[in-house]
This record gives structure tokens, sequence and C-alpha cells, in this order.
């Protein structure tokens, strides 16, 4: 009707507001109409017509909806901006049992994308408030949730203990709800938390448990994420043909389902025994198209580890200023998400490669480091074969046996 915006504008404005709420609201009304079978297209323009109608439980509503959507596609900045939004919109309303639910689930959305910012402070502090929640409103299916999330949070930032604390409370909680669906998922938790801390066979059962029930509700999606962490367990145990198959099926369903997050994950995983194979323009390849895709999504922490591996692929090939480049991008993002076990891990490589550069007090500070973080965090040393070649490094460059405190615990790690 009108080819100006700022005549668009001007006749709007000259509205009433008690009539504009009116339009605002025959228009939602219309749209909800004309298209009943696409919620997630028209979710967007109904929440904001609705809001402006003054309607708050629908434009929540189609909000909710909104949210759930551009969470899915990475829009990290207005996911979080409408997470807040409808967070103030339920808290404004009386809160009964349905208007609760609807803000926890309000929260999670934001959890999720905290999540793969890495941004691990707010998303403790959030998940914190949920529990609070979720326990003063005796919500068992919510409190299941917020447990495991807790978990996750924890093992990233390497407090173990209290990982499989909190993951075993959500697996006692999600199964008097019968919640098969969340059980598979914390049982793969669980086994994630046994392969880091060294159970080998406690954490073979989680994955296959959590593969079991998940194959009785028929989640695909999660289907590759246990395929996945199935072909890391493999990976350790150094049977690298299973890797592949397993990380190669993974890779296959995170693309029919469209999980760009864990196709990522999948295509950087699958560099990692091509490595060990000494395949290296295999390698290579695969770790370039998952830092794309980390990138292109925002997941930081994964960016971090695929930067680290690829450090290691340079490094094995004498490549060592590209290696230490890879290796202080990787260091940087650890620390900014808060993945000490990674953060350990990347400090070890940068001290060999201090070490090449003839720079052995530095090499030892490094070492040092590394050593606080697996004893604070009672890191294993499966995996982690970097720790003991360095160590052999600074012996033979003259370094004593006092100066090169092995962790206390490894070696006790076969006995208990």
């Amino acid at each position: 009707m009108f080819r100006h915006v700022l005549i668009c504008d001007t006749a709007y404005n000259s509205i009433l507001e008690r009539n504009k709420k009116i339009l605002h609201g025959i228009t939602a009304g219309l749209i909800e109409e004309m298209y009943p079978d696409d919620e997630q297209e028209v979710a967007d323009i109904l929440a904001h017509h609705w809001e402006r109608a003054d309607v708050r439980d629908k434009a929540i509503h189609w909000g909710i909806i909104n949210l759930k959507y551009i969470v899915e596609t990475y829009q990290h900045e207005k996911a979080l901006e409408l997470s807040k939004k409808l967070e103030s919109w339920i808290l404004e309303q009386p809160l009964d049992r349905e208007s609760i639910e609807k803000l926890l689930k309000v929260m999670m959305r934001r959890i999720e994308t905290l999540d793969l910012l890495g941004r691990r402070r707010e998303q403790e502090q959030l998940l914190l408030r949920m529990k609070e929640i979720s326990d003063l409103h005796e919500i068992p299916a919510w409190q299941g949730k917020v447990q495991s999330a807790l978990g996750h949070v924890f093992r990233i930032t390497g407090r173990m203990n209290e990982a499989g604390k909190c993951c075993r409370n959500a697996l006692e909680i999600l199964r008097r709800c019968k919640d098969r669906k969340l059980e598979s998922i914390v049982l793969c938790n669980l086994g994630i938390l046994s392969r880091i801390q060294g159970r080998v066979d406690e954490a073979q059962e989680y994955f296959e448990k959590a593969l079991e029930t998940n194959i009785e509700e028929g989640d695909l999606r999660n289907e590759g994420i246990f395929l996945g962490n199935l072909g890391n367990f493999y990976f350790d145990q150094e049977r690298m043909d299973e890797a592949i198959e397993f990380y190669e099926k993974a890779l296959e369903i995170n693309r029919e389902t469209g999980d760009r997050r864990h196709e990522g994950i999948a295509l950087g995983n699958l560099g990692n025994p091509y490595i060990i194979k000494g395949e290296t323009e295999h390698a290579l390849n695969y770790y370039q198209q998952a830092l794309q895709i980390h990138r292109e999504i925002g997941n930081r922490k994964s960016e971090g580890i695929t930067l680290g591996n690829l450090g290691v692929l340079y490094y094995n090939n004498d490549r060592y200023e590209e290696s230490l480049e890879c290796y202080e991008k990787a260091l940087e993002i650890h620390l900014e998400v808060g993945n000490r076990r990674f953060e350990a891990i990347t400090l070890a490589d940068i001290a060999l490669i201090r070490i090449r550069q003839s720079d052995y007090a530095g090499s030892l500070e490094y070492y040092q480091d590394t050593l606080s973080i697996i004893e604070e965090l009672k890191m294993t040393d499966r995996g982690f074969d970097r720790f003991a070649e360095l160590r052999a490094s600074l012996l033979s460059s003259g370094f004593s046996e006092t100066e090169l405190t092995w962790p206390r615990h490894w070696d006790t790690l076969e006995t208990e």
C-alpha cells in the first residue's frame, strides 16, 4: 500500500494504541487460520503480533516454538535475547504448574546455547536456578533433566566426582519417571565419564546400554551421538578400524538428521585414527571440514579440541611453527570455555614444542602446570602419552627426577 517506509511508519503511528492492539490480534488470528500446518515458519511473526496485541499467553506460546527453531539453527544472540524476554513474560504471570514448566523449558533452551558457546559460568548459574525451581515445585522430570545438565557442566570443567553424583542422581530420577529417552542420554554421559577415568569395562557397558535403551525409543539423532562415543571408546583401546567404523556410522546419521553440531564432532573424531595410521592427508581433510562447521555454528569447545588435534598432526610432521600456532589458539579456547582436561593436554603439547625451541625452562613451567591439573582432576594416564613423552624429553635434557614429579595417583591406578 505504502511505497516508502517513512510513510508506512507515519500511518502506523497515527493509529490509536487500542486499535493497534486490535489490528495485531486480527492479523495474528488470520495467520493462524491460513497456516495451520506451518508452525515453525510463522512462529516468529505470530509471536510478534500477539506481543503487540498484548495477548501474552499467545505470545509466549509462539515465542517458545520460535525459540526452539532459532536455537537449533544456531542463531545464538537472538536465542539468548528471546529466551530472556520469554522468561520475563512468564514471570509476570501467575506461576502455576504449567507456567513453571514453560519457564524451565525456556531456560533449558538458553542452556543449550550457552553450552555451545562455552559460557560455563552463566550455564552453571542458570542451572542452579533451575534446580531451585524444580526442587521447590517438586517436578521430578525437570529435576532429572537439570541433574543431567549439571553433570555435563561439571565433567567439562573437571569436577568429576560432582559430575558422577549428578549423573547418578539423574539416572535414578529419570527411571522413576520412566523417561527412557533422557535415561539413554544419561547412560551415555556416565559412559563418557567412565572412559575419561579409565574404567574401561564400565564405560563399554554404559555405552551399550545407552544404545539398547535408545533403540526402544527410536531416536535416530541420539543414536548418532551414542555411536560417536563408542567410536571414542574404541579409539582409546587403539582399535582404529572399529573406531573409524563407528565414526562413519555416526557421521551418516548426523547428516541424515541435520545435526550439524555432531556432524562437526564426527568429522573431527575421524581425523584422529588417521593420524595414528599415518594417513596425514585424510586426517587433515577431516579436521578442516570439522573446523569449518564448528566455526559456522559457533561451537567453541569443539573448535578448541579440533585445533589441538590439528596441532598434533603438524607436530608429527615436523611443522612446529604451525603446530604451536594451533596449540596456542586451542589453549585460548579451552581457557575461555573452561575445558580443564583439554587445557592440561594442550599445555603438555606446548611444552614439547618449547623443548624443540630449546626453551627448557619454559617447558618445565608448562610441565608443572600440566601436572597441577592432572592431580586436581585425577586424570588418568590413558590416552595421555604426551605427558610421559614430555617427562622423558625433560629428563634427557638434564632435569632431575625430583624436578619432574610424576602424578601421585598414576602409580597406583592399575591396582585400585
